[in-house]
């Protein structure tokens, strides 16, 4: 999918308006709507767009594979292991045990990459990572 399908298509489920969405960025109504149609906002508004939207540039932008490899790098640096279906759903396990599910690439991806989000920087390594992980699964916080 182009950015701009992203952008629309995610801007409708969170359910706002072209020009509500416009106002909340702080730009006119036709730069906005140029956004959805042919061009890519600066960087500024990007990153603005994707914080409102609650998603990484990266997803917004349409680099699914490249957000899926560092979702995927960030669980392996924990000892975690991902295994993809033929159906598209993902499995986190470590060993034989499978901790979790989810049913698409796209729930996966923005679940690690937001966990992982909170823990730059800080103190927390690698091990209280692993251990976050796993007690939210436990919890249910994490979709499984």
């Amino acid at each position: 999918m182009s950015f701009q399908e992203n952008l629309r298509n995610m801007r409708q489920k969170a359910g706002y308006t072209t020009k509500d969405f416009s106002l909340m960025l702080g730009i006119p109504y036709t730069t906005y709507r140029n956004y959805e149609t042919v061009s890519i906002p600066p960087l500024d508004i990007l990153v603005n767009i994707a914080s409102i939207l609650g998603v990484s540039t990266d997803i917004l932008l349409g680099h699914e594979t490249e957000s899926f490899d560092t979702a995927k790098n960030i669980l392996k640096s924990c000892g975690l292991d991902i295994l993809v279906d033929n159906d598209g759903s993902v499995h986190i396990k470590e060993g034989d045990i499978d901790f979790c599910r989810y049913d698409n690439l796209t729930d996966f991806k923005e679940a690690v990459l937001s966990m992982h989000k909170a823990f730059n920087g800080s103190e927390l390594r690698r091990e209280a990572e692993h251990n976050f992980i796993l007690a939210q699964i436990a919890k249910g916080n994490l979709k499984g």
